[in-house]
């Protein structure tokens, strides 16, 4: 148009608009003006409505610089959803941007307290206050009410090159049983957890794996899962863009120490992992109550050490184990008593002098025990085993063999078959031998002659004594 000066125009108009969905805002409806004037365009008085929050904005630009936004926002009980793990956040909300559309960046600062729910239930109440300077967001508050306990700190993140992010946290009081009312599980959890973590930039030093360093430090007052006892935590680990390494994990579990390091890192869009653990001392009857509350005294110690291999593919799960078990009695286990009223042998009180070896494979979802030996009281066992689908749990399928034999084979060396099968022979008296069956919820122990299992006895003694 001839002589139009788009600067000097002047507009007024409003607005209104139900069912917004423009990700990631949401609401059910909103109204508000518009007026153009002196090269500014400005979206004032702007109110939006989602259930039964509030929000109260306005932006405007020039005409001159329309890639930059001046944005002022107010919320109150604002929801956002994240609704595949039923949570919410209710946000009272105070910022001013100054955002550049084109550059993906902005500069100004937001209060925000909210309220944090899961599944419609009070999870936590949090207080932050952030900078926002170019394409870094600067917490510098960040205070937290949760689960009977605090939480505060500072994190730093450059969202163009998240692997420069710093963090500083701590936390106290934490009652980790109160998750008990989403997840029934914790029930069993006792105790409070402090602690920290620290992220920080490992910038010069020599041989850094990755440019983050992760250092977290815990410790859970009285700590319990049931009857397993637990303590402090200390982790080191380095992140980077595609993996993730811990390089030391210290933790105080079932009465003993369980030392690790972990990897995780991505391939062709798909992560993949490996886990090395050594431990020692750890109580057998802990580990027994933490799956079975109701079992009998299991005294032992465990040590040893274990290697998982991870993928995304449960079917692709591999490992082994090797532990050692010390100052043992498994008098109440189903199948040592079985094989033990079966020799016609009847003890009193236990006695934890027992000692064992036991050689663990992991193989997908299930779980093989291809060699098994304990000796305590003067008898010697050994066996075998599997476990079908750990994942089903207790519906897991279960089956193998024991041996039970006052004659003790422990040292003896076998140089040839027919040595073998010359002792096999002198087992004929003062064995018991046992089928295991049904699932890990129920265990079903037969009594059984040795011939039946005397195939797979014999070839357990072949790699057992050679």
């Amino acid at each position: 148009m001839p002589g139009f000066n788009l600067h000097k125009a002047v507009a007024t108009g409003s607005w209104s608009a139900q069912d917004i969905n423009i990700p990631p805002l949401r609401a059910a409806e909103g109204r508000g003006t518009l007026r153009i004037s002196g090269g500014l365009v400005r979206f004032g008085d702007i109110r939006l409505q989602q259930d039964d929050g509030q929000a109260h904005a306005s932006l405007e630009f020039r005409l001159e610089e329309p890639q930059t936004l001046f944005i002022e926002l107010k919320t109150e009980a604002w929801p956002v959803r994240f609704e595949d793990y039923g949570l919410a956040v209710l946000a009272d909300s105070d910022a001013k941007l100054q955002v550049n559309v084109v550059t993906k960046s902005a500069r100004g600062q937001a209060q925000t307290q909210s309220r944090i729910l899961w599944d419609g239930r009070d999870l936590a109440r949090v207080r932050l206050f952030t900078l926002v300077a170019g394409q870094t967001l600067d917490v510098r508050e960040l205070y937290a009410q949760t689960l009977g306990g605090s939480m505060e700190g500072m994190v730093r993140i450059p969202l163009d090159r998240w692997t420069s992010s710093v963090a500083q946290l701590r936390w106290q009081g934490i009652q980790l049983k109160q998750l008990e009312r989403w997840v029934p599980q914790f029930e069993r959890f006792q105790g409070a957890v402090s602690g920290s973590l620290v992220v920080d930039q490992v910038g010069g030093q020599a041989r850094a794996p990755e440019p983050m360093r992760l250092v977290l430090d815990a410790d859970v007052v009285e700590g319990r899962f049931g009857a397993a006892r637990i303590g402090v935590c200390h982790v080191v680990g380095y992140l980077g863009a595609a993996r993730l390494l811990i390089d030391e994990a210290n933790l105080r579990i079932l009465g003993g120490r369980l030392d690790a390091r972990a990897r995780i890192s991505r391939h062709a869009g798909t992560y993949f992992g490996s886990l090395a653990a050594d431990f020692n001392d750890l109580s057998l009857d802990q580990l027994v109550h933490v799956i079975d509350p109701n079992a009998g005294l299991y005294a032992g110690l465990l040590s040893g050490d274990a290697t998982i291999l991870l993928s995304p593919d449960p079917l692709s799960l591999g490992g082994q184990a090797e532990i050692h078990l010390a100052q043992a009695d498994l008098l109440n286990n189903s199948v040592v008593a079985t094989l033990y009223d079966t020799l016609n042998l009847r003890f009193g009180q236990q006695q934890p002098t027992g000692a064992g070896e036991i050689d663990i494979q992991l193989e997908g979802s299930a779980v093989a025990i291809p060699s098994f030996l304990y000796f305590n009281r003067g008898v010697e066992i050994r066996g075998a085993g599997r476990i079908g689908a750990v994942n089903r749990g207790t519906e897991s399928p279960v089956d193998g063999y024991a041996v039970a034999s006052t004659r003790v084979l422990k040292g003896i060396e076998l140089p040839g078959v027919k040595d073998l099968d010359r002792l096999l022979a002198s087992l004929q008296t003062g064995t018991a031998s046992v089928k295991i069956g049904g699932t890990l919820g129920s265990v079903e122990v037969n009594v059984v002659p040795l011939p039946d299992v005397l195939g797979s006895f014999r070839r357990l003694l072949w790699a057992q004594l050679r």
